[in-house]
């Protein structure tokens, strides 16, 4: 009978312990990361994880990552649905690298109040159904700000009260034309790229709305050919090299603008429509969008 009591004892020992292994083991829909946090926690806010890739594997899919305070939480890939809200402005400094990589089939991404500072790509946007940023700024990155390579599905970038400087290009859009890639921009400000401010590829379609970009090596927005449907209004596009280029099949619409500043307003491979409400003017060479030469009135 002791023999038999003293089994049992050990059977339910064992089951309470792969029970609790099993709970730890088990994925949150929110987790928190602090710069004073440790990544071997279980990424609760009393015992936050140290970076987001340490707390990304501890978050269920669709779930959110919080950030405790204003420190650096280095780079993460993302695979799954998920949010980061860094409530503080937190950051990722990705020296030689890139700082945020999405890469999941129908996965979508909210990323908000980050600032991501000096790498290759800031958000490299590989494959997923819809990335959305938002408060975020985007500095000192040597191929691009955001990038949407060739990407594997159709998918959604959005931006909202973004800042991108200083990086290779500000949004590069290397699509192919068997997917489309949706922009929607809303107060979005690119300056400084050392070429174009948005680079358009083949499927880009879209809008920016209420932005401002400017003083830009090359084009602030380039369209190369392919692009379909994409519009502009209430912009500036200021001191760049070229104000608004067009590649041959590419097609942009222009509402309430303001083209100035630039070298040339426009760069007419492909077309350029406009209801004539825009203001262009002060560039070294102003034209209209059909190609014949404005003048100032």
């Amino acid at each position: 009978m002791n023999k038999f009591r003293f089994t049992i004892k050990i059977l339910a020992i064992a089951i309470f312990a792969l029970a609790f292994a099993s709970m730890a083991q088990a994925q949150a829909t929110r987790t928190w990361v602090s710069g004073v946090g440790d990544d071997a926690n279980p990424c609760s806010r009393t015992a936050p994880c140290k970076t987001f890739a340490g707390a990304i594997s501890k978050t269920a899919a669709g779930g959110e990552i919080d950030a405790l305070d204003p420190a650096g939480y280095g780079a993460v890939t993302i695979t799954k649905s998920i949010t980061i809200d860094a409530c503080c402005m937190a950051s990722i400094l990705a020296t030689g690298t890139n700082a945020i990589n999405v890469n999941g089939a129908n996965i979508i991404v909210n990323i908000r109040n980050l600032s991501l500072q000096q790498g290759l790509i800031g958000v490299n946007f590989v494959n997923g159904l819809m990335v959305t940023l938002e408060s975020v700024v985007i500095n000192g990155f040597t191929t691009a700000g955001a990038s949407v390579p060739s990407s594997t599905q159709s998918n959604i970038l959005n931006m909202k009260d973004v800042i991108i400087r200083n990086c290779g290009i500000g949004v590069n859009v290397a699509n192919t034309a068997s997917f489309t890639t949706a922009l929607a921009f809303d107060n979005v400000n690119i300056r400084r790229s050392g070429t174009n401010g948005i680079s358009a590829g083949n499927g880009t379609a879209g809008s920016i709305t209420r932005s401002y970009i400017g003083v830009n090596g090359a084009a602030g927005i380039a369209a190369t050919a392919g692009t379909v449907a994409f519009s502009v209004t209430d912009t500036t596009i200021a001191d760049n090299s070229t104000g608004i280029s067009t590649s041959a099949s590419a097609h942009v619409r222009i509402a309430r603008c303001l083209i100035t500043g630039n070298s040339n307003a426009f760069g007419l491979g492909g077309a350029i429509d406009t209801g004539g409400n825009n203001t262009i003017m002060g560039n070294t060479i102003n034209q209209d969008p059909n190609g014949t030469l404005f003048i100032q009135k």
